[in-house]
């Protein structure tokens, strides 16, 4: 009677610390959360990866992301290299100087690449966390961004509290997905 005493609480000890470690992950993406809010604004580039109409197309952008707007600068590909954008909940202006951009169809606009760093800030600041643990040496993050049939996914890997890669998916299906470099809080 004593070993099966002992054995269920050895189990309940080993689940309760099990739930503790996983607190402990969503402290950590909570911290991520507080230090973005107090800072204001970020800055990161990213290197996004797009299927579309089964081509895969790469951009890499400059991104500065404060409260509901972010403000992307295309770096690659060189074709439409220097095209801006300043993105909010609401619209969006894309700057450029006679180039045109045709992306095929796509989702909607809020998977195209230029929406991606806008949409990784709104779900860093108030998307609902999912869950949060550790996959390999870094932290993850799966944040849900709206309702129903328009809800996206949004997973982050972390290192030391530093987004280094994102992805966005519907349902199962992967939409985006990002290399994040040169993360820093503030503008």
């Amino acid at each position: 009677m004593r070993q099966k005493v002992a054995a269920v609480l050895m189990m309940m000890t080993l689940l309760l610390s099990s739930c503790a470690a996983g607190n402990n992950h969503l402290r950590d993406a909570l911290t991520f959360r507080e230090k973005l809010l107090e800072s204001g604004s970020c800055r990161f580039t990213a290197k996004i990866t797009a299927e579309v109409q089964e081509r895969g197309y790469v951009f890499l952008l400059e991104s500065a992301c404060k409260e509901d707007t972010a403000s992307v600068r295309v770096l690659a590909p060189e074709s439409i290299a220097d095209i801006s954008a300043q993105i909010t909940s609401m619209d969006a202006t894309i700057s450029f100087d006679g180039v045109g951009l045709t992306f095929g169809t796509m989702d909607d606009v809020m998977t195209s690449p230029l929406y991606l760093p806008w949409l990784l800030n709104a779900c860093w600041r108030s998307a609902y966390i999912d869950c949060a643990g550790v996959d390999g040496e870094y932290l993850r993050v799966t944040y849900r961004y709206g309702t129903g049939e328009e809800e996206l996914i949004l997973e982050t890997w972390f290192s030391e509290l530093t987004p280094i890669c994102a992805e966005v998916y519907r349902k199962e299906r992967l939409l985006l997905s990002a290399e994040l470099e040169g993360f820093t809080f503030g503008a």
